[in-house]
This record gives C-alpha cells, structure tokens and sequence, in this order.
C-alpha cells in the first residue's frame, strides 16, 4: 500500500466513523484541529508495521499538497461510500423471508 493510500484509509475511518467531522465541519479550523490530533493518535495505535512504516515516511509538503487537492477529498468520499457498500451487501434483504 502507497503512503498515500494508507492515509485515506485512515481518513475515511475517521470520517466515517465519527460524525464530528463529516461534511463540511472540517472547515472550521478547531474541529481541523481535534481531526489532525485524532489521525496523529490513530497512527500511533496502527499494529501493522508495513502500514505505520508507511505513514510515517509522509512527507509533510506531500501531505500538505494532498490535502488541498479536492480529488484526494473525493477518493476518501469514495472510500468511504465503498466500505457502506460493503457493509449493506452483508445485510440480510429485508424482503428475505417475506412472501
């Protein structure tokens, strides 16, 4: 997995789990804040050492310039969306067993 790659999955685990900073809230530069703080923590916690290996080796600028690409947004958007996907394909139907 590239750097970058790992990034955004932990993003979107962030953002998806917790609704503090979806949408548009992390505009506002105190909940920016708290987000950063929490992806800092997250990686710390990260067992997986090809992963945190990964993470670690973010430059700041490169992260910096990701982060201001809209289409880096997207791909966390798309990420996340692909994880809801997941998850209701695992749901039984709610038509299962109905006649």
């Amino acid at each position: 997995m590239t750097p970058k790659t790992c990034m955004i999955n932990l993003m979107a685990d962030l953002i998806g789990l917790d609704e503090t900073y979806a949408g548009d809230r992390l505009n506002d530069p105190e909940v920016w804040s708290r987000f950063m703080d929490e992806v800092f923590k997250r990686m710390d916690t990260i067992e997986d050492e090809e992963i945190r290996t990964a993470l670690n080796s973010i430059d700041t600028e490169d992260f910096q310039a990701w982060i201001d690409d809209p289409e880096y947004w997207l791909e966390i958007e798309r990420e996340i969306q692909r994880r809801i996907n997941m998850v209701k394909t695992l749901l039984p139907s709610r038509n299962e067993g109905h006649c």
